[in-house]
């Protein structure tokens, strides 16, 4: 099973923890993944290469745990009699960043976000929680090797009872009938994960332009930032997760680009350039995304972002479709879309990315 004890165990081993997961965490958020790896909520290590009419991007995501777990109790469930407990868990991530293509920028469309096409490391601290969790490993464990595992194997001979992992991936997809039974030892049908935090995120791009009066052609470094916080909900038993991230930044773009020819006073033949003419413009932004992931299926997914740009009133849209597998019920890749207001334009592109957790 992906597990909260995944999300509490990350941080300190928990083993009380060990064998649950909750299903809005992990099959919503673990198997549907983010649009990108640098999403609020997304997951905690892995890559991811996307390629949009023509520029790509290569993201790299490492997390090391912070600060620690608790865990605490909070009543007993009069139906079954069993212990109920609130989790809470820290962690941290590394991600770093950087751009296949120096000039992409169509990968910004949906997002605005101005730091896409940069260099970029971003700190993230990140906090979660869930509700109404119960402290049924041994009972589960029991469960799994007195009915599941020989269910299992009487229709699967070739495979070893030593090689099952008695998890809520193995039982919901091979065992669904006895799911909620399973399930029902770990959590309380409305258990709830809620997910917060804060992150700040640095970088660099260079820029070339053409500076005047004589149109040579110069490089500058500049060293744009992101700060922000998120939100996120998980409802019971549904495989959806609505999520709200309001960041700030200061970005740069490049000049309007214009062709220009130096002036002469002779009839020479005369060289004109064509680029961006005079530096890079600072571009500041307040940045307000909602997003709602949802699993349709176990081969189809799909998270729809909208983000609004209240300093520069710019609106974008983010669809990405997640229907690549890797075999094992991840989805991995698929399609995006992306649209903005100050285009009016759509962008379609792929990704792909190994087949990663929210938590692990």
């Amino acid at each position: 099973m992906r597990r909260l004890s995944v999300a509490l165990a990350a941080a300190v081993p928990c083993f009380v923890m060990a064998g649950f997961g909750v299903p809005s965490l992990d099959q919503a958020v673990s198997k549907t993944s983010a649009s990108s790896l640098g999403d609020s909520v997304s997951a905690s290590s892995g890559y991811q290469i996307t390629a949009q009419q023509g520029d790509s991007n290569v993201t790299l995501k490492i997390s090391r745990s912070l600060m620690g777990a608790s865990i605490r109790e909070t009543g007993q469930d009069k139906a079954t009699g069993l212990n109920e407990f609130t989790g809470n868990g820290f962690l941290g991530s590394l991600t770093v960043q950087a751009p296949a293509s120096k000039s992409g920028s169509t990968t910004t469309l949906g997002t605005l976000d101005g730091l896409a096409n940069s260099t970029t490391v971003e700190l993230k601290l990140t906090n979660v929680v869930v509700t109404r969790m119960r402290h049924g490993t041994v009972r589960s464990n029991e469960y799994c090797k007195s009915t599941l595992f020989p269910k299992y194997l009487a229709t699967h001979p070739k495979v070893k009872k030593e090689d099952l992992q008695c998890d809520s991936d193995f039982v919901k997809s091979n065992l669904p009938d006895d799911y909620d039974t399973y399930r029902a030892m770990g959590y309380s049908p409305d258990s709830t994960v809620w997910i917060w935090g804060i992150n700040a995120k640095g970088g660099y791009k260079d820029f070339d332009y053409f500076q005047s009066p004589d149109l040579s052609k110069v490089t500058v470094r500049k060293s744009p930032w992101s700060a922000g916080a998120f939100a996120s909900y998980a409802p019971p038993d549904v495989e959806s997760i609505a999520i709200a991230t309001f960041k700030v930044q200061q970005a740069y773009e490049d000049a309007k680009t214009k062709t220009l020819c130096p002036a002469v006073s002779t009839g020479a033949v005369v060289q004109c350039v064509s680029g961006p003419i005079g530096l890079p413009v600072e571009k500041r932004k307040q940045l307000l995304t909602l997003e709602l992931r949802h699993r349709f299926t176990e081969g189809l997914a799909a998270s729809l972002s909208g983000t609004r740009d209240f300093k520069n009133k710019v609106s974008g849209v983010a669809l990405p479709i997640y229907f690549v597998g890797n075999g094992s019920g991840a989805l991995t890749g698929g399609i995006r879309f992306d649209w903005s207001t100050d285009t009016h334009k759509t962008s379609v592109g792929l990704f792909i990315g190994q087949a990663f957790q929210l938590f692990d």
